[in-house]
């Protein structure tokens, strides 16, 4: 039993950088919004081949925001800010990821 303890433990360290750095990735998933406007979306989708965020600030077009795979089945998108500085996404805007 420690055996398999002491194996995911060692894949944390190395991977995610330390137990603690680990236990609050919570703070990084989801959608996440950056001082400059820019918005940040993490999601873990092991078994997924494709990851999309929609949602009415792209008339919910399911393909046009596609998310880029990490290792670990960890996938992640970057929405740089308008040119106006204001995120790409307003505030109170529904949203869905879709996962293929």
């Amino acid at each position: 039993m420690y055996t398999l303890f002491y194996r995911h433990l060692k894949n944390i360290e190395e991977n995610e950088g330390g137990l603690d750095k680990f236990s609050k990735s919570y703070k990084t998933f989801g959608v996440n919004l950056f001082v400059d406007g820019g918005i940040y979306c993490k999601e873990w989708a092991p078994g997924a081949e494709a990851v999309f965020l929609t949602g009415d600030f792209n008339g919910w077009n399911p393909f046009s925001h596609p998310y880029q795979k990490m290792d670990y089945g960890k996938w992640e998108l970057f929405l740089p800010p308008g040119p106006d500085g204001f995120p790409p996404v307003p505030h109170g805007s529904k949203l869905k990821v879709f996962y293929f």
